[in-house]
């Protein structure tokens, strides 16, 4: 059995999916040339990919008159490499108006996004599914490259490379936390979603679905499959950063929000 959050008062659970983030994002850092710097205040990483996601600050705690300098000295180090790189304000965020000080150095607003949690144990699965998918975990360099270009299929093929180099460095085996899934019908790749085995609960992400797929539960299908993963490994909570078109089916399934996530990025 897992450890449970004893806490389960929304802010609690939002830093659970905050931690569950950074370890998540430094997962990367075990690829060769991979950089976490743990600075007082401020903890960041580079991968060196030239996609952004993969560099960025993943947790800043400082105090309003350091934080300024600590930005500088971060953008610096970037513009340095040339690489590109986000910064996530999460709820362990810290001073209270670090975005707005971000704009203020030249960062650019990408998204805010909910926060949500669910009780496992009074998850609604009582929704229409697709009953044509197929649900496998991701275990070859294959399933790999296939997840991937759907996942990110609105991407160039140099992208979804660069990815595929980056995610099969990483063990995907049984010991590790990140347990992608792929979504096939009649042999052919049309969904994903992600689940990360955090300390005290799970998170969900990657959950997509084709465009021409869409419409015929299978977004409901690859949710509640990573759900049904989550409860048999013993967790009681999930969480996941809820985008707009994902929205109405987590709370169809019973998710409710409990916090803000954000994301920004300097423009090159």
């Amino acid at each position: 059995m897992k450890a449970a959050l004893q806490d389960l008062s929304p802010s609690k659970i939002a830093l659970a999916y905050d931690a569950n983030h950074i370890a998540e994002r430094t997962l990367f850092c075990q690829l060769p040339k991979a950089e976490l710097h743990k600075d007082p205040g401020i903890l960041w990483f580079a991968t060196g990919s030239e996609i952004d996601s993969f560099n960025g600050v993943l947790q800043t705690q400082l105090e309003p008159d350091s934080l300024s300098s600590a930005i500088e000295r971060i953008c610096s180090y970037f513009q340095w490499r040339r690489l590109p790189f986000l910064w996530f304000v999460g709820p362990s965020s810290r001073p209270a108006k670090l975005g707005q000080s971000l704009e203020t150095h030249g960062f650019i607003h990408a998204e805010t996004e909910p926060i949500m949690a669910i009780d496992l144990l009074k998850m609604n699965e009582d929704i229409p599914v697709s009953s044509r998918l197929h649900v496998q975990r991701v275990a070859t360099n294959e399933q790999l490259l296939q997840w991937l270009r759907v996942c990110f299929s609105d991407c160039s093929e140099e992208i979804i490379q660069q990815c595929l180099a980056l995610y099969s460095g990483l063990p995907l085996d049984l010991q590790c936390p990140m347990r992608l899934y792929l979504g096939t019908i009649d042999g052919e790749p049309v969904a994903t979603s992600q689940l990360f085995l955090g300390l005290e609960a799970v998170s969900l992400g990657r959950i997509s679905t084709l465009p021409q797929h869409r419409g015929q539960g299978i977004g409901a299908a690859m949710t509640l499959t990573a759900l049904r993963e989550a409860l048999a490994c013993g967790y009681h909570m999930a969480l996941l950063a809820a985008s707009s078109l994902g929205l109405p089916l987590y709370q169809r399934i019973g998710f409710q929000e409990c916090g803000i996530f954000s994301v920004y990025y300097m423009a090159t």
